[in-house]
């Protein structure tokens, strides 16, 4: 529904905004009126402090008074109570206030009196001067004074502080914070911090790399390994001795055949006998050498297929040599 008036015409909008500002300027002249009176009374309790000496108590009331409701007076009150508790250097700068604020209000006689002051505190303040060698001034410098940055501009010049302990701080980014203390005892004392060279922050270094990982153990694989070795020199043994009964017995055949050489038609004055002697004596060797020889390399074969394997850790396989007049060989038996 639009609203009316009493004559039936909604309001315009010059009206409502009259109306919204009016409402503001109210609110910000209640909001002041209630910052005033709080400072009127933080400024009354300030000066019955003052006049009862207790002036450590009575600057931040000051302060606070003259953050609500900013006058000449409250700083020439303040000046006064920081002058006497020793704090030139704030006495100086809020007396130095109180003349620029009383110039722009037209206030002739008072702002005399705030330069007069200043100029009375001015012999009596202590300095403190940060000095930056040309080789510190990096790229990105940051100076503080009791967290308060310190420009470039005032790199150099004396700067009046109060007495006491004072923090300075010089960072950069890449490089490691340095921070000093510098303690302010008494008037007219210049103390000078002079700020080094930043060295660069240490690069963290890679963590190590894990250690390599155990290599696992095939147990199975390892099984059986030394009976598999005399497996296999018994076997190459048996083959030498299988190789030399071959060739005795290739010899002791020669040897029979030029026995029977001799003999033809009859046998020559014993010399057959001897030759087929001989052979015979060859012929043993050989199958001594023979029946060795496979012996050494049926058991090489045994305990190299009988070795515990992964793959087939029951099978069982066997070898004998077979040694007869007419036939020399070797039977080859097994279970899986």
């Amino acid at each position: 529904m639009t609203p009316r008036t009493c004559g039936g015409r909604a309001p315009g909008w010059g009206t409502l905004l009259a109306v919204l500002l009016t409402a503001l300027l109210e609110a910000r002249a209640a909001t002041g009126a209630s910052d005033k009176a709080a400072a009127d009374a933080l400024y009354d309790r300030a000066k019955k402090l003052m006049a009862s000496g207790n002036f450590e108590a009575a600057c931040p009331k000051l302060a606070e008074s003259q953050r609500l409701d900013p006058g000449v007076g409250t700083l020439l009150t303040l000046g006064e109570c920081y002058d006497r508790t020793g704090k030139k250097a704030s006495a100086w700068s809020t007396f130095r206030e109180a003349a620029a604020l009383a110039n722009t209000r037209g206030q002739r006689a008072r702002e005399k009196i705030a330069r007069t002051r200043a100029a009375a505190v001015e012999p009596q303040l202590s300095m403190l001067r940060i000095d930056v060698p040309a080789s510190s001034d990096i790229a990105g410098l940051a100076v503080l004074r009791d967290d308060e940055p310190v420009g470039k501009p005032l790199w150099g010049t004396p700067v009046p502080v109060d007495p006491g302990e004072h923090t300075v701080v010089a960072n950069a980014a890449g490089r490691k914070p340095w921070t000093t203390t510098v303690r302010v005892e008494r008037p007219r004392q210049l103390a000078t911090v002079s700020i080094p060279v930043l060295p660069l922050n240490e690069v963290p270094k890679p963590p190590p790399p894990p250690p390599p990982r155990a290599p696992v153990k095939d147990e199975s694989a390892g099984r059986g390994g030394p009976q598999r070795v005399i497996g296999f020199i018994a076997g190459g043994l048996g083959l030498g001795g299988i190789g030399a009964g071959i060739g005795l017995g290739v010899y002791a055949r020669a040897k029979h055949d030029d026995a029977q050489s001799h003999c033809a038609p009859t046998c020559q004055a014993g010399g057959g006998d001897l030759i087929q002697a001989e052979a015979k004596r060859i012929a043993l060797g050989s199958t001594i050498a023979f029946v060795a020889g496979g012996t050494l390399l049926a058991g090489g074969v045994v305990l190299v297929l009988t070795a515990p394997s992964p793959k087939a850790p029951g099978a069982a396989l066997g070898v004998a040599p077979l040694v007869s007049a007419d036939l020399r060989g070797a039977a080859v038996f097994g279970a899986f």
